[in-house]
């Protein structure tokens, strides 16, 4: 199995409880079909300011409690093998922790496993099929889970992240956001539009990383 084109990979990171000493790790990746091989620390930089305007925007961004912070952004080559091509190196955003912005007191910050996924849909004909979807998953949000276990239509979110894909896609070079396969021969397509749905995630991965802390042992009386 091999990707059809290189292509760029841009991998956004943060931490979850960023109070604890070992904090949980967070990240999520987006693709890029090139315009013009090869990344430099300018392009990454611009990435990072994309997101930062994203994860700051308290109307259309992501709603990330102040308890999990974004550190930085990574964006690297990647060949049809998805390996980086030789010669070429991957670049980093400078590591500035920046704290989630999206805090509404009324409503209890979710678990550190949660999420919620972000789709993707492709301009692949048909919407079926090889590169014809794709998700990524946000670090744990504050928004209300109603009575029935549902949230409340994300809009103002999935308009965040269209909105962040639109800034990506006009850095200079930088190619457009796309999903893609690496099944059989491998294909591609662009990121059309983006939705997301009402029940909430669980990210295994991200549950593992946080140590459990017990009560004592309570006696049960008579046993």
């Amino acid at each position: 199995m091999a990707y059809d084109s290189r292509h760029k990979l841009l991998t956004v990171h943060g931490q979850l409880w960023s109070a604890l000493p070992q904090p949980e790790e967070w990240t999520f990746g987006i693709r890029f079909q090139e315009s013009t091989a090869g990344v430099t620390q300018t392009m990454a930089d611009a990435c990072d300011a994309a997101v930062r305007t994203w994860w700051n925007d308290t109307t259309n961004g992501p709603f990330v409690d102040s308890f999990h912070n974004l550190s930085h952004v990574k964006l690297a080559p990647i060949g049809t093998d998805g390996k980086y091509p030789p010669g070429e190196i991957a670049y980093e955003s400078t590591h500035t922790l920046l704290a989630g912005k999206g805090i509404t007191s009324a409503v209890s910050p979710w678990p550190g496993q949660c999420a919620l996924a972000v789709s993707f849909l492709t301009s692949k004909p048909g919407a079926r099929g090889r590169a014809s979807k794709g998700r990524i998953y946000l670090p744990p949000l504050r928004l209300a889970v109603g009575s029935t276990g549902h949230l409340g239509a994300p809009t103002t979110v999935v308009q965040g992240i269209v909105n962040l894909l639109a800034a990506l896609n006009a850095i200079s070079t930088m190619g457009q956001a796309a999903v893609f396969s690496k099944v059989g021969v491998g294909d591609h397509y662009p990121i059309q539009n983006v939705r997301a749905g009402q029940v909430v995630d669980t990210i295994r991965r991200r549950r593992r990383q946080l140590a459990e802390n017990y009560t004592a042992y309570v006696p049960v009386p008579g046993v």
